[in-house]
């Protein structure tokens, strides 16, 4: 569906990156600098995009996945870490919880043998993150329910808990989403 949207500030801001994310090429943002002249153009999310689609690869590559815990005060943060552990264990992977406080890399260093780490946080905080700074990927919850099949790539990005929760992942997969393990 397209749409138009007024967005203050720029295209490399956090904000900025968020809506590329959720709305993908599907929007058309009219970029309005306090100090310019508002701009129309397309959303250009292909590299972001191209970088999830390299996260998902690696994900599925991925023998020991590591959930961090970026915040617990996020409404349902319970639901989605539960759902996300069972979902690795059923395609028989290792799974660890961790509680790191603040991300960053010298404390991810700490867990070698992890492959890719799962982020549990607000939007904002899992785009605030420069991945680029870690040797292993940082992904979210909604990377993973794709690259394990669960959910359909539809170049919306979900990294909302509660949208990720309400909205069904559509494949036959789901039934590792609910069964306990």
């Amino acid at each position: 569906e397209d749409c138009v949207i007024l967005f203050v500030g720029g295209p490399a801001s956090a904000l900025g990156k968020r809506l590329g994310m959720r709305y993908g090429s599907s929007c058309t943002v009219v970029y309005a600098d306090p100090q310019g002249q508002p701009e129309w153009r397309p959303l250009d999310v292909t590299a972001a995009l191209m970088q999830r689609f390299n996260a998902i690869d690696r994900i599925q590559s991925a023998q020991t996945i590591g959930v961090v815990y970026g915040t617990v005060a996020v409404h349902g943060f319970k639901e989605v870490h539960d759902r996300c552990s069972r979902l690795i264990r059923s395609t028989g992977r290792k799974v660890y919880s961790m509680v790191v406080g603040k991300l960053n890399q010298p404390k991810l260093s700490n867990f070698a043998h992890v492959d890719v780490f799962v982020l549990l946080s607000c939007p904002q905080s899992f785009l605030a993150v420069d991945m680029k700074a870690y040797p292993v990927p940082i992904v979210c919850p909604y990377d993973v329910e794709v690259a394990f099949g669960a959910r359909e790539w539809d170049m919306r990005y979900i990294l909302e808990f509660d949208e990720l929760l309400e909205t069904s992942a559509g494949t036959a997969s789901e039934e590792h989403l609910q069964s306990d393990f």
